[in-house]
């Protein structure tokens, strides 16, 4: 790893950098990422001198997760071409973990900017990843920093925008009535309030095929029965019972596992 014990020429060389024979004084300056272009007009003076006031910056402890974002992106492109392998030895940190970090650039300069404002840790950003949509990924890490939330409160709003907390549940649902069919005596002598088609319940309410002739509920009342609820899709009573008939046809075939009609 480049430290600070070694001297100019040794960290240079260590980097795989050729330091010339003549060299100019370069003054304390502000740390900034130059575009492409400008690089191309800097004499290889200043480019090794910016190379290791980078290197320095990220040996620091505490390093903002954006400045340390672009301090990765810099040293990856042109004229240092350092590839993620390269960067994690020459800095003595995983490999996985600068991949991760520059990964934070993916999202656009605006949304890096409002994020940057927040000040929020590498952990809560590398999991603000998760959600595809940059707009949700703002409001969430809005949500985040205002409220002061911890990792496990953060990813319970994730997988919330995911829609992964209702697949868990369902999930967790198939299991218990996988069980109550495999086992199906009494526990303490109670009755099981769980329904046994809870999973069923909730596919056939996403079937759209059962929604247009009527407006429908279950409530399961224990000991294998249910109360349903149905309310025909029309004012007009004549066509009412034609609705309802519709309706408990395309409920049967669903059931049955044929689908919409």
């Amino acid at each position: 790893m480049c430290n600070k014990t070694m001297n100019r020429h040794e960290q240079l060389t260590f980097l795989g950098v050729r330091p010339p024979v003549e060299r100019r004084s370069v003054g304390p300056e502000p740390l900034t990422w130059p575009t492409e272009q400008e690089r191309r007009f800097y004499p290889s003076s200043y480019l090794e001198d910016r190379l290791l006031a980078v290197v320095q910056l990220l040996q620091e402890r505490h390093v903002a997760p954006f400045v340390e974002a672009k301090s990765y992106q810099e040293l990856t492109r042109a004229p240092y071409f350092f590839s993620t392998t390269r960067l994690a030895k020459v800095l003595g940190k995983e490999t996985e973990h600068v991949a991760e970090i520059l990964s934070l650039m993916q999202w656009n300069a605006d949304l890096q900017r409002r994020l940057e404002e927040l000040k929020l840790t590498s952990p809560f950003l590398l999991r603000l990843r998760r959600l595809p949509e940059e707009t949700d990924v703002l409001a969430v890490a809005e949500a985040a920093a205002l409220n002061s939330w911890t990792l496990s409160e953060l990813d319970h709003a994730i997988n919330t925008r995911l829609g992964l907390l209702e697949q868990v549940q369902v999930q967790e649902s198939r299991k218990e009535v996988a069980h109550l069919f495999l086992d199906s005596s009494p526990r303490s002598g109670q009755p099981s309030t769980l329904d046994p088609l809870l999973p069923v319940w909730f596919r056939l309410n996403q079937n759209p095929a059962l929604q247009r002739p009527a407006q429908w509920s279950v409530h399961y009342r224990g000991g294998l029965k249910w109360h349903f609820e149905v309310k025909a899709g029309t004012a007009d009573e004549a066509a009412s019972g034609l609705r309802l008939a519709e309706w408990f046809r395309k409920m049967a075939d669903a059931l049955e596992g044929k689908g919409e009609r």
